[in-house]
C-alpha cells in the first residue's frame, strides 16, 4: 500500500504530539494505556500545554479543528496496527474524534 506524503507529514506530526505529550506526563505511553482518561489527558495536553515548535514568539495549545485531526488520524492508526495484527485489538470506543464530543471533552476540563 502506497503512502501520501501528506499522510507521512500528518503521522509525523501525531508522533510528536505523543512525544511531547509523554515528556509532560512523565510517562510511557502504552497500547494498554489507550482509554478515557488517556484521552481527557491528552486532548488537555493539547488544548492548554502543548507548545508549538518552531515559531518565534510562544503559542500554547492548538486549535479545536487540530485537535480533533490528531485523534482521528490517530484512532486510524492504531486500527491500521490491530487489522494488521502487529498490536492486540484496543477498544477505541473512548477516543472520540467529532469536533462536538471533543468541544464537550474540553468543557469538562476547563470545570
Amino acid at each position: 500500500m502506497k503512502v501520501s506524503k501528506a499522510t507521512l507529514c500528518v503521522y509525523r506530526n501525531i508522533k510528536a504530539h505523543l512525544l511531547a505529550f509523554e515528556k509532560y506526563s512523565c510517562k510511557k505511553i502504552a497500547f494498554d494505556d489507550l482509554d478515557f482518561s488517556f484521552y481527557e489527558a491528552f486532548v488537555s495536553y493539547l488544548t492548554f500545554h502543548h507548545i508549538h515548535a518552531r515559531r518565534k514568539t510562544q503559542l500554547v495549545g492548538l486549535k479545536l479543528n487540530t485537535i480533533v485531526k490528531t485523534v482521528k488520524h490517530f484512532r486510524v492508526f492504531i486500527k491500521d496496527r490491530v487489522k494488521r495484527k502487529i498490536i492486540p485489538a484496543i477498544d477505541l470506543s473512548d477516543l472520540e474524534y467529532q469536533k462536538n464530543k471533543v468541544m464537550q471533552s474540553i468543557l469538562l476540563i476547563r470545570k
